[in-house]
């Protein structure tokens, strides 16, 4: 007896094709965890050791802790004269290197600069207009310029400072993302902690920085590539009240990566087993086309087809 037009096997793929799709889903879905990790801006390598970072580690400046605001005396970014001497400092920058000794005095003039008069009033003066593309595409231009950015903060270290100007005996070095900057981080220095801060090599806040913009400063993300990053020198403003805590960007935590991945290799395994042990059933026997056109040319002809191909020879009834 013929098979019926519906036996055999109705899936689109052979058991083959069936294995080979299910380990190419497996492989995406890995390689979208992987992108999900290393789009996290917290995997960033700073230029500063990570034992160092560790050791490092600053008290925290509990919230509601009375707190007097660093204000160093000086005449500020407002003088004629400190423009001036600011101006033959700058001539010493160089963009996408680390820091150098011969840019130091820029660097220390411009943390007097932000600490000569309190946050709010700094805050006041500075751009909001500047983005990350207008300091990455024009350096030169907008060196020294007083920048107001929102920061996705996820990294902040502590460093003694060498003798200064400034008289500083510490720095904090802190590293994140804006809006417009999405995943590319800058880095920002400032000499105050506010209350609520925690100086930590992995945090997750959103504050307000105010500073100076100095260079493009040359860093190694977290897989070896030498990238760069503006260089802003200024005070940090945080509201532990009205900050935003930057959850969405932590990434995936290790037991959701497991159970994905792990639900991911099931599913492959099933797909795998059901191809291995899924009966194939009788298939259709495959036309001879070329039969076809005869037939098919026989018929035009008028003369006496032969049966069409695949189809069971009829006899008249005795």
């Amino acid at each position: 007896m013929r098979p019926s037009p519906t036996s055999g096997s109705t899936s689109f793929f052979t058991t083959r094709e069936l294995l080979r799709l299910s380990s190419a889903i497996f492989l995406l879905g890995i390689v979208g965890l992987l992108y999900l990790q290393t789009k996290k801006s917290n995997s960033w390598r700073t230029i500063a050791a990570e034992e160092a970072a560790a050791n490092s580690a600053a008290p925290v400046i509990a919230p509601g802790t009375p707190w007097k605001e660093l204000v160093i005396p000086h005449p500020g970014h407002t003088d004629f004269e400190e423009i001036d001497a600011l101006k033959e400092e700058l001539q010493a920058i160089s963009d996408l290197s680390p820091l150098a000794a011969e840019e130091m005095p820029a660097y220390w003039r411009l943390v007097k600069w932000a600490y000569a008069v309190p946050g709010e009033e700094l805050r006041t003066q500075a751009r909001t207009d500047l983005t990350f593309t207008h300091l990455f595409q024009a350096s030169d231009k907008h060196r020294g310029q007083l920048v107001n950015v929102r920061l996705r903060v996820r990294r902040i270290l502590q460093h003694d400072a060498p003798e200064n100007s400034a008289n500083v005996k510490r720095v904090y070095e802190a590293w994140g993302p804006t809006e417009d900057s999405q995943t590319f981080p800058y880095c920002v220095v400032f000499v105050d902690v506010p209350p609520g801060v925690e100086v930590k090599p992995t945090v997750f806040m959103d504050a307000r920085f105010v500073g100076f913009y100095l260079k493009k400063l040359a860093y190694e993300d977290a897989t070896g590539t030498k990238r760069s990053a503006p260089l802003l020198i200024g005070r940090m403003l945080y509201d532990e009240a009205t900050a935003k805590q930057s959850v969405a960007d932590e990434g995936l935590s290790l037991s959701w990566i497991l159970g994905i991945v792990g639900g991911l290799l099931s599913l492959v395994l099933t797909v795998q087993w059901w191809a291995r042990v899924s009966p194939s059933g009788p298939r259709l026997p495959m036309v001879d086309e070329s039969k076809v056109d005869a037939f098919l040319d026989d018929l035009e002809s008028g003369v006496p087809p032969t049966p069409p191909p695949n189809t069971p020879e009829r006899h008249p009834p005795d």
